[in-house]
């Protein structure tokens, strides 16, 4: 009763404290960012490891129990499983909501680099991760037309992609479907074999051949150079040219040997849209960052390219967004929000028949509500559907409170 007090005793006070708290609310709403589920995080670490060319038997036997022998010390474990594939290994590890994501994620690093010599030598360096939810796939953009593979995926690559990137609040953008240029080197094995010579020493050639490397510095006066050799070779008659041997007074080139081809990576992944071949690029958001801003952004930025997409002979569209799901979810609970406040507003004056407590009821409502921005945004909170029900919730408890003070 002492809030009630002080608010008779002091009407201009009690006037004046709602009117800051409302006005931080206002203040606060345009900053509170909009998703479907609140942003939380669940102590899961996944490790990735890629071992070209082995089978699952061996992924299991080589790879992952090595790994998951010396992850099993760790304190805190719920769970503990791998997944082998051909060449792939994943390892999940789930531990205790006690656990610190982030620490657990530098401990699994930590055990795994320790063991990096009892794992095979043709691995690819492991990936540790730590599961976000709040970073999962937001919306994805597909580039089509009647360009050929290479040229779409440079076109999805070089424009859309890196201007997309760019945007606040985009975290990473994935391809799904490129083919980048890729020179390939066909061997001819009757060639290769007549002149004495195997596959490896075509590539050790290649390889040796083709690289930049620092050769030291120039002093001149008060000034110093730093030379660099430009041997790096980029087109197929620099490869075709590149020397396998030159004794007994001949030379022998990779031309002589083999085929090479300037043309694409072998594909991988496949994308499509309408049947016509496409190049999708799946958008992930910044872990907390705002579902629905981040999506007007990217839509915004589409239109700008869109333009220069169709100039190099593409189209661009946005086939999937899940923010648009989100926003029409939003939107629902705020119209019941609105709906629930306007309704009990009239089935006070509708039973008390007193236009006087029905306006200190009407009053209570808005100014609670907007108050309570200003304090979701210090939280660190957003609307969602978990913080929108709370608030349709205390739709109730604000008339019934109302209506004990009247």
């Amino acid at each position: 009763m002492k809030i009630a007090d002080v608010s008779i005793r002091r009407p201009v006070f009690a006037v004046m404290l709602i009117g800051a708290l409302v006005v931080f609310g206002l203040f606060s709403y345009p900053r509170i960012g909009v998703d479907l589920f609140p942003n939380v995080e669940f102590p899961v670490v996944t490790v990735t490891i890629v071992y070209p060319g082995a089978d699952p038997a061996a992924m299991e036997t080589k790879v992952a129990d090595p790994i998951e022998e010396a992850i099993n010390t760790m304190s805190g474990i719920k769970v503990l499983r791998s997944v082998n594939l051909e060449s792939v290994t994943q390892v999940f590890v789930q531990f205790d909501l006690s656990v610190s994501v982030d620490q657990a994620a530098q401990d699994v690093r930590d055990r795994i680099s320790a063991i990096l010599r009892r794992l095979p030598a043709g691995i690819d360096p492991p990936v540790v991760e730590k599961f976000d939810v709040g970073a999962a796939p937001i919306m994805s953009l597909a580039v089509s037309g009647e360009l050929s593979p290479r040229d779409l995926t440079r076109v999805a690559d070089d424009i859309v992609k890196e201007r997309v990137q760019r945007l606040p609040g985009v975290g990473a953008v994935e391809l799904v479907g490129g083919r980048d240029r890729e020179i390939h080197v066909l061997v001819k094995p009757a060639e290769l074999s007549g002149l004495g010579y195997t596959v490896p020493d075509v590539a050790q050639a290649i390889r040796a051949q083709s690289v930049e490397l620092p050769a030291g510095r120039i002093e001149e006066g008060l000034y110093e150079l730093t030379v660099k050799t430009k041997g790096e070779v980029s087109t197929v008659d620099d490869i075709a040219n590149i020397i396998i041997s030159g004794g007994n007074n001949a030379v022998i080139r990779v031309g002589d040997v083999a085929d090479v081809v300037d043309g694409t990576e072998e594909a991988r992944s496949w994308s499509s849209l309408d049947g016509k071949r496409a190049v999708a690029l799946i958008i992930r958001k910044q872990s907390g960052a705002n579902t629905v801003a981040v999506a007007r952004a990217v839509r915004a930025e589409v239109a700008k390219l869109a333009p220069q997409v169709q100039r190099e002979g593409a189209t661009i569209s946005v086939p999937n967004d899940t923010s648009t799901y989100v926003e029409r979810s939003i939107d629902d609970v705020k119209f019941d929000l609105l709906f629930g406040a306007v309704l009990a507003v009239v089935v006070i004056l509708f039973f008390l028949h007193d236009f006087r407590a029905t306006i200190i009821s009407a009053v209570a409502i808005p100014s609670s509500v907007v108050a309570t921005f200003a304090f979701i945004d210090f939280m660190g909170f957003s609307f969602n559907n978990m913080t929108m029900l709370a608030l349709s919730l205390s739709i109730g408890i604000l008339i019934d409170d109302a209506i004990v003070v009247v």
